[in-house]
């Protein structure tokens, strides 16, 4: 809170109970690890919303709403500000991308590129062309659903490549 920065979690699985503890305490939004198919993405989307949108729990008094003092603005504006980044990790989930990016909820869909090219059989291989096909459909897939894709990439010089 004493910087501009927004503290995005990554929760170690899509459980709605891990959600609530790291949104209780001020997290702007959550990752997701491994999410692989359209039901999945609904339970994290889900898992960060409060009723009727979601099925987050409901306090008052945590670090979110300043310690009840916030609360009010808080709780309105929760459920249209807090971020919600699945990650895509299995070839099951790039073949589900346009399924996963047209859930209410879902931000973004950032690919974890070595268990992805590891799941594909081919690890580390950024440049292999069954790979490559995998990212131009989760991005395509960010495209049509109005939503964010990402990725990690372990070296600047990879950066101009992946933007285009």
């Amino acid at each position: 809170s004493a910087t501009a920065a927004s503290p995005i979690v990554r929760v170690r699985w899509n459980e709605p109970p891990l959600y609530k503890r790291v949104l209780d305490l001020g997290a702007a939004g959550v990752v997701v690890p491994w999410v692989n198919t359209k039901e999945e993405a609904d339970l994290a989307a889900r898992s960060v919303r409060y009723p009727p949108r979601g099925i987050r729990g409901v306090a008052r008094s945590n670090r979110a709403t300043g310690f009840a003092a916030e609360f009010d603005e808080y709780f309105a504006r929760a459920n249209d500000e807090l971020l919600t980044v699945v990650q895509i990790e299995t070839e099951q989930a790039v073949a589900n991308a346009p399924a996963i990016a047209a859930v209410d909820g879902v931000d973004v869909l950032f690919v974890g590129p070595m268990d992805l090219s590891v799941s594909m059989g081919i690890p580390n291989k950024p440049d292999n062309p069954r790979f490559v096909k995998s990212l131009e459909r989760v991005v395509a897939a960010c495209r049509d659903a109005g939503k964010a894709p990402g990725i990690l990439l372990p070296r600047e010089d990879m950066l101009e490549g992946y933007v285009k």
